[in-house]
């Protein structure tokens, strides 16, 4: 079986993980941003994967699945829920990150559903391959775009005085804003962001409370347990709802970080979370059992 997946965006850690899972079965999986895809490509697979904002291609003798990995951000998010929903194709599968955003769109058509939550690369999960110096006392990873809010959290560490690396872009609204104590990456291999977080103490995840962000498993909160990291985390809903299934301890912030004081004294206990490793994720999502009863002959 060979699959060609179509993204809108140049990084997604799951689809490191849905290829790693693919070759482990002894499938090929290819990506192709959404710029560069062409109807041209779909005579060499047998499956094509979009991942959807919106995808009104008409149907060709192509297996085709349209994956949800959340509902959409604002501004007007409910309409741009809804014109995804009234136009685009009709594919033979679908997944979603979760049930809130398989009820967001509710989809009315008997086309198979499966779900998919987030997950953490198997780059992270062995402890013992990271070094225990400390070059920064928080790690900040992921996307620094104004909808996640990363400017206060910008703000609100440089007033502490301490070092933190962000790995991410720093964006377009700090480009005069230059501070020695907070060290940008850019854009990096994901397989080294593994290293780079590991030099901080304290991993800082840090999530509106607002749709959909307030109904999606933070990635970032994976990685920084897989790594054995102290965890800060505002009160985000699926993240307190996470520390409590998984009998961790946190610090809690508030979003304006007006409670910092007392973090480095509090009694953090990080969970391991090999049960999130990508394999396992995809696994349980039984969309590749799926696959494999489909004839492509």
């Amino acid at each position: 079986m060979k699959i060609i997946f179509v993204k809108d965006k140049s990084f997604l850690p799951e689809v490191i993980g849905y290829k790693e899972y693919a070759e482990s079965q002894g499938l090929v999986l290819d990506t192709v941003l959404k710029k560069d895809f062409s109807a041209d490509l779909l005579s060499r697979y047998d499956v094509v994967w979009h991942c959807c904002g919106l995808e009104i291609s008409p149907k060709r003798q192509i297996f085709k699945i349209h994956e949800y990995q959340s509902s959409s951000l604002p501004p007007f998010a409910s309409i741009k829920d809804f014109i995804k929903k009234s136009i685009n194709s009709r594919p033979d599968a679908r997944v979603f990150l979760n049930n809130f955003v398989y009820e967001k769109f509710n989809f009315k058509n008997q086309v198979p559903s499966f779900y998919r939550d987030m997950g953490v690369h198997k780059s992270f999960l062995n402890r013992d391959d990271h070094g225990s110096h400390k070059n920064y006392k928080f790690v900040y990873i992921g996307s620094t775009v104004n909808a996640r809010n990363f400017e206060q959290v910008y703000n609100s560490i440089n007033k502490t005085g301490y070092k933190m690396i962000v790995v991410g872009e720093k964006p377009a609204y700090l480009k005069n804003n230059s501070n020695s104590r907070i060290e940008f990456t850019g854009r990096v291999n994901y397989l080294d962001v593994a290293k780079l977080a590991s030099e901080a103490e304290f991993g800082l995840n840090y999530i509106p409370n607002v749709q959909p962000f307030s109904n999606q498993t933070s990635t970032k909160l994976l990685e920084y347990c897989a790594l054995g990291l102290k965890i800060i985390t505002n009160l985000h809903q699926p993240s307190l709802d996470f520390e409590k299934r998984m009998s961790g301890s946190f610090f809690k912030i508030k979003d304006n970080f007006s409670n910092m004081k007392g973090f480095e004294e509090y009694n953090y206990v990080t969970p391991r979370v090999d049960e999130y490793e990508w394999s396992k994720i995809i696994e349980s999502s039984k969309i590749f059992d799926h696959l494999v009863t489909i004839d492509f002959s």
